[in-house]
């Protein structure tokens, strides 16, 4: 088993059938039905995914998310009737592009199924969805392992954020997606995707730092919006952020470090963002003699506060003794 010490952030996708045992067991050996439901959401969904993310359907603005042609959301693994995706992002404009995809996957295949009913007695077919992200390798551990028995290598993702966002999805339903707070983060530069989200209550999620958090829903058809507004108020983007900044500035143990890293350095790797600045510095360092170490210690701070990859943090201390 091999581990990855690679600077990156990759976001996770879950979608499942809601009830899905039930469906099972209420069909005799006659009745069947449940197994092409089935067999369809693990083919189709995953194939109206990818066409909606590289700009398929119109709906979908892709053209300032700057993806491959043939970027293909990678399935993580198959949990019961949950399928995991995973996929490396490398620009922060990306997030929103994926999220909107996501929430169309889910319409269009819902739709898709109730097409095909033609007097199935399986009954109405929901799907719920959740969306959270990952840091490698200073949160969460990445691994790639070769599968003897399929005779592939394998990728899998442990960490706490991953324990989060299983956390997470709990809180799922027909009604919307749930999204973590450092997508919604993501998101504030789509406004229009933002002002979608609401949201829905705190709770402590067990095993994940025993702390309230915040749990936001993106809404997949408007015909829910009256029946969510009379027991909850639609946040505004300025409130929206308020509450991000409060929550962050709260938790500053957990997220205060992470945040920073994500908001400045999504679009570099981080030991590539490092070496640049120190490069910056070193040519700035006769111009500016006056910048003494504690302010470039402050400076680095924000990148390698509360990281776990004490080798990066030996390499970013010794770069900063070089300057002195």
């Amino acid at each position: 088993m091999e581990q990855s010490n690679e600077a990156e952030l990759y976001l996770f996708l879950s979608v499942d059938i809601i009830d899905s045992t039930k469906k099972k067991y209420n069909q005799d050996g006659y009745n069947q039905d449940w197994t092409q439901c089935f067999y369809s959401f693990f083919k189709e969904f995953p194939e109206i995914f990818n066409a909606l993310l590289v700009g398929s359907a119109s709906s979908i603005k892709q053209k300032d998310c700057s993806f491959d042609k043939d970027i293909v959301i990678n399935p993580w693994k198959y949990a019961g009737d949950e399928i995991l995706f995973y996929i490396c992002i490398n620009q922060k404009r990306q997030v929103p592009c994926i999220v909107r995809a996501f929430k169309q996957a889910l319409i269009e295949w819902k739709n898709q199924q109730d097409k095909k009913k033609n007097g199935s007695k399986l009954g109405k077919t929901e799907i719920k969805g959740c969306i959270w992200t990952g840091q490698f390798p200073f949160i969460d551990k990445r691994f790639t392992y070769y599968e003897e028995s399929e005779r592939i290598v394998k990728t899998d993702f442990i960490g706490p954020s991953i324990d989060c966002g299983f956390r997470l999805g709990k809180y799922a339903s027909d009604r919307g997606i749930i999204i973590s707070i450092e997508v919604m983060d993501f998101c504030r530069q789509d406004s229009d995707l933002y002002n979608s989200f609401f949201f829905y209550k705190s709770e402590t999620l067990k095993g994940v730092g025993n702390m309230e958090y915040p749990i936001f829903n993106l809404l997949l058809d408007d015909k829910y919006r009256n029946t969510i507004e009379k027991h909850i108020i639609q946040s505004t983007q300025s409130q929206l952020e308020s509450f991000l900044n409060s929550y962050y500035e709260e938790n500053e143990r957990l997220y205060k470090g992470r945040v920073s890293r994500i908001n400045k350095n999504t679009d570099e790797h981080l030991n590539d963002y490092l070496s640049k600045k120190l490069k910056e510095w070193e040519g700035d360092v006769k111009k500016t003699p006056s910048l003494s170490i504690s302010d470039k210690e402050n400076l680095l701070k924000p990148q390698v506060k509360n990281q776990a990859n004490e080798q990066l943090q030996s390499f970013v201390k010794e770069a900063v003794n070089n300057l002195t």
